[in-house]
């Protein structure tokens, strides 16, 4: 198995604080799973169930940025375990209940997941398809690990209780895509305002959904584009430039003075579940560039910076 992996799963506190500043990625899975929709015109929702929740994770070195990147896989591989894979879908909400299906456990794979042969050690097997291979691990229709697609926009939502949450994975990219267009041409901090915008929408479909009360835990991870929005106006304009190269100049060091533009803004949330309790994380990451006194970007001088993951949930 892979010792990444691994490691995420039985020492989180351990992997965590070796990730450091390191930027975590986590792959969209190059499969579709089956969804039903449980939604309505006005609040498009689906639902993932029973066995297509689960994926499997394969965390490797990306030497390329520097970091880590979680491969979601549609069938096992030698080094991957299963997890609870959240996919996205634009203007979309998809949900998953990360508890078992309660329909069995080898029973209830699908077919190529299914080991044809026994085996009395953690080597893989092969599968009845004689095309994949799987760890033995695959029995366990209850992982401890939960990955979805990493966020520009888009708002993670867990809500529940901490041995059974429901997370939700809600995009709204074309709300008011009028008012938005009206927001791009004006003279104001525009990209601030249409963040808030389309978060505002966000959560109120989230409540729709999920109805939260005060007896149920919840927590929201929204990527905001506030460190790399570009509003018009002289004043707006200087004092985003200057919160851009604090937050950039905070995370990779250097000289005190150089003023950064952030290209994109990332966000990675995970979770993993110990001793019947999960726990959910999130990292801010970012592309930036250096730009001259005349506010042109640099050459050659494009970086990745990432926060501390930090727990959220």
């Amino acid at each position: 198995m892979s010792l990444l992996t691994l490691q995420l799963r039985d020492d989180t506190d351990g992997f965590i604080a070796a990730l450091g500043h390191r930027p975590f990625y986590i792959s969209d899975a190059a499969f579709t799973p089956a969804v039903k929709s449980v939604g309505d015109q006005t609040h498009e929702r689906l639902k993932i169930m029973g066995r297509d929740r689960i994926a499997f994770a394969n965390i490797v070195n990306e030497p390329r940025v520097g970091g880590l990147e979680s491969q979601i896989l549609g069938a096992g591989a030698g080094q991957a375990l299963p997890c609870y894979w959240l996919p996205w879908k634009k203007d979309s909400a998809i949900q998953i209940k990360l508890k078992p299906s309660g329909k069995g456990v080898i029973n209830a794979l699908p077919n190529h997941l299914i080991a044809t042969r026994g085996a009395n050690d953690s080597t893989s097997l092969v599968l009845n398809n004689g095309g994949n291979w799987v760890d033995r691990g695959i029995v366990d229709e209850n992982p401890d690990l939960f990955f979805t697609g990493m966020m520009n926009g888009c708002s993670l939502f867990v809500s529940g209780p901490s041995d059974s949450p429901t997370a939700y994975h809600v995009n709204r990219a074309s709300y008011m895509g009028d008012r938005t267009q009206e927001l791009l041409s004006s003279n104001r901090d525009r990209d601030n305002d249409i963040n808030k915008l389309k978060s505002d929408k966000m959560v109120r479909d989230f409540k729709h959904f999920d109805k939260p009360s005060l007896l149920r835990k919840t927590a929201q991870v929204t990527p905001a584009s506030q460190h790399r929005r570009n509003p018009l106006g002289n004043r707006a304009q200087d004092n985003a430039k200057q919160e851009r190269s604090q937050l950039i100049r905070r995370l990779v060091g250097g000289n005190p003075n150089q003023a950064y533009r952030i290209r994109a803004h990332w966000v990675s949330a995970f979770g993993v579940r110990r001793a019947d309790t999960w726990r959910f994380y999130k990292q801010d990451i970012y592309q930036y560039s250096q730009m001259d006194d005349n506010g042109n970007a640099i050459a050659n001088t494009e970086g990745i910076a990432a926060s501390r993951a930090v727990k959220f949930y």
